[in-house]
């Protein structure tokens, strides 16, 4: 998916499968629902702008930029979120990974070189291997205090790059 424009509609993007590139897109008005999911491996999410991917219709679900889980044994593994901008996102999470099923099958997530600004609810991932490297939040996770909840009980790869651990301006 390759610079589109899509506005006012629900889970704006769903990725099944491998080799998915989606890159120079803007994303605008969700209606609640999420950005991304991420149901498939070997993903780039690359160069694109959400702006306003906001829960502020009353919805009972949570609206986040990029989502993953497994529930129904879905695989996620090797996705790269990188030179996105994120912008005004009321109501919504930044990202949310799950492996319910605790296989191993949501692994090896890189977020890098990422923009984050004005997103009111924190990232939180519950899965291994899980990286950040030169992101910028400003007024991020403000319904927790910071960006980013790691909450996985098991001993996991997470590392958040040391020049830049997450900038709060």
């Amino acid at each position: 998916v390759h610079e589109g424009r899509v506005c006012g509609s629900f889970h704006t993007l769903s990725l099944r499968g491998r080799d998915h590139r989606v890159s120079g897109n803007y994303f605008e008005n969700n209606l609640g629902h999420d950005a991304i999911r991420v149901l498939a491996s070997d993903v780039i999410i690359s160069g694109n702008e959400f702006r306003n991917v906001s829960n502020n219709t009353g919805s009972p679900n949570h609206a986040d930029i990029v989502q993953s889980f497994s529930v129904n044994g879905e695989v996620s593994i090797n996705v790269t979120f990188e030179r996105n901008l994120v912008i005004d996102c009321i109501n919504t999470q930044i990202g949310m990974l799950e492996d319910q099923k605790k296989e191993g099958q949501i692994r090896n997530w890189t977020f890098k070189n990422n923009l984050f600004l004005n997103v009111e609810y924190a990232f939180q991932t519950y899965v291994k291997e899980v990286s950040f490297y030169n992101n910028t939040f400003y007024r991020c996770g403000t319904n927790t205090g910071h960006p980013l909840l790691f909450r996985t009980l098991e001993l996991s790869l997470i590392h958040i790059s040391e020049p830049t651990r997450p900038r709060l301006i």
